[in-house]
C-alpha cells in the first residue's frame, strides 16, 4: 500500500497527490484492464482500485474500514463560465427492510466520514483523461448527527 491504511493523516497524504492530475498521467492504466470499466462509475471504480487499492465492491462498510472513512468522486463540469456539479452524489442506496431494525446508523456508519474526489468531466474526452480538480474531507457536522 503506497499509504498507511490505519491512519487518516497518511490516506489524505496519498489523496492530495491527485490534485491536477487524471487517470491516465497516474500510470493506472497498465495496472488495470480498463476495458473492463464501462459506463457510468467507470472513473471512480478505476481510481479505487488502481490507485487507492480498494477491490471495488458493494460493502455496508465504508471504503476505508480502518478508520471508518468512505470515498466518493463526483464529477463537476463547465456551465455559464463557472464550474458546477454535473450530477447529484448518491451516498447510499436505502434498504427499506432493513431501514426499521437499523434506523439511521445504516446510513451513518458509511457516510459519515467522506473522502470526496471532485473532477472535471468533459464531453467528449476518453474518463482515464479526466482531471481531478480537489481532494476534500467532509464530516457530517455534529449538530446534524444529534
Amino acid at each position: 500500500m503506497p499509504y498507511d491504511e490505519r491512519d487518516v493523516g497518511s490516506i489524505l497524504r496519498h489523496a492530495s497527490l491527485l490534485k491536477g492530475k487524471t487517470l491516465r498521467t497516474l500510470g493506472i492504466r497498465g495496472e488495470l484492464d480498463i476495458d473492463s470499466y464501462k459506463g457510468k462509475g467507470s472513473f471512480g471504480q478505476v481510481l479505487e482500485e488502481g490507485f487507492f487499492h480498494i477491490e471495488n465492491n458493494s460493502s455496508p462498510e465504508p471504503d476505508f474500514k480502518e478508520v471508518g472513512m468512505e470515498l466518493k468522486t463526483t464529477p463537476m463540469k463547465h456551465s455559464g463560465g463557472k464550474k458546477v456539479s454535473k450530477e447529484r452524489l448518491v451516498l447510499n442506496i436505502i434498504n427499506y427492510m432493513d431501514a426499521p431494525e437499523k434506523g439511521w446508523r445504516m446510513f451513518a456508519d458509511k457516510n459519515s466520514d467522506l473522502l470526496i474526489v471532485f473532477y472535471l468531466w468533459e464531453k467528449d474526452i476518453e474518463f482515464l483523461d479526466y482531471r481531478i480538480l480537489k481532494t476534500v474531507r467532509w464530516r457530517f457536522p455534529e449538530d446534524d448527527l444529534e
